[in-house]
């Protein structure tokens, strides 16, 4: 089964475009507007990896970080955030919260795919392979 990302974003054409490309490689994805419904998901399901925007009303990002590190069932789940800042202070504060990635937005489709794959297989090397099997 290919691994399930759940992309979250409250940005609809860019929560879209990132739906689409993940599923054209191959992944399942689900998509939450925001932190809250994040949370929310992540009481239905568990996916393998978030795909996380930094700048979001409400419960930012990194809280949102924050929030499922403090969940054992969800505490090693990795995490792949995007955000338009390409600043060293936000990259180093995304790190810190638990993201085991970054990605610059905007990106392009070939960009988006190499880093969730690169940041599943440095989660568990071995068991994730690039489900479209390149």
């Amino acid at each position: 089964m290919s691994p399930l990302i759940l992309v979250v974003d409250d940005d609809e054409p860019v929560r879209e475009y990132a739906r689409l490309v993940l599923e054209a490689a191959g992944y399942q994805v689900a998509t939450a507007w925001s932190g809250e419904h994040a949370l929310k998901y992540l009481v239905m399901g568990r996916p393998d990896l978030l795909l996380v925007d930094v700048s979001m009303p409400g419960m930012s990002g990194l809280e949102l970080i924050a929030r499922v590190r403090l969940r054992t069932r969800f505490k090693d789940i990795p995490v792949l955030v995007f955000s338009a800042s390409g600043l060293g202070v936000d990259i180093q504060a995304a790190i810190r919260a638990g993201a085991g990635g970054y990605l610059l937005k905007p990106f392009a489709a070939e960009e988006l795919t190499a880093k969730v794959a690169a940041v599943l297989a440095a989660s568990d090397p071995g068991h994730w392979a690039d489900p479209a099997g390149g």
